[in-house]
């Protein structure tokens, strides 16, 4: 994938990255030149893909908990170790 950089150096990336990657107008990206190659990577701890990721699964468990064997979630921790059983489960499906 190409882009063009305009004046003063400003560059748009595509929608399509900026979708996939959850990138938002505003956030802070790293900027790195390693082996001659431009990096952007997120300043954030975890990647907003992995929150989005967890989101999705929790949303996911909260619908169908009694098909994963888990009871009512009271908590974060049992959020957590929810989604972690539901993928040890889905991935024994595989």
């Amino acid at each position: 994938m190409d882009i063009k950089v305009k004046k003063n150096g400003l560059i748009k990336l595509p929608q399509e990255v900026m979708d996939e990657l959850y990138i938002e107008e505003g956030d802070l990206l790293s900027i790195q030149i390693e082996n001659d190659k431009i990096i952007l990577s997120e300043t954030t701890a975890y990647p907003k893909k992995f929150y989005r990721f967890l989101a999705d699964k929790a949303m996911e468990l909260k619908k169908n908990h009694d098909k994963y064997g888990i009871g009512t979630i009271q908590s974060e921790e049992e959020m957590l170790k929810g989604i972690m059983k539901m993928m040890e489960i889905e991935e024994k499906k595989k």
